[in-house]
């Protein structure tokens, strides 16, 4: 299984959102050079990730969008605790 479709059945199966995994934020964060995107399949939550990924064929690892990730929790955590 590939991240894309573990990703779509964890969504179906609970109803959570897909966070960071859309064309634009993927196209903003792929690098001239990686490593290969591998297999690529659809996703239901943004048809163009596939084609965006297929275009440049170079994979995002966590590593490249790391401080974003945990700029995304600081603020999720803040929120929860009534901080803004």
């Amino acid at each position: 299984m590939t991240d894309s479709e573990i990703a779509a059945y964890v969504a179906a199966k609970t109803g959570a959102v897909p966070w960071r995994m859309t064309s634009s934020e993927y196209v903003a964060a792929v690098p001239e050079h990686g490593p290969p995107a591998g297999r690529l399949t659809s996703v239901p939550w943004d048809p163009e990730l596939v084609e965006a990924m297929r275009r440049h064929s170079i994979a995002v690892v966590e590593e490249r969008v790391s401080d974003s990730l945990l700029d995304d929790l600081a603020v999720a955590v803040d929120r929860r605790r009534g901080r803004s």
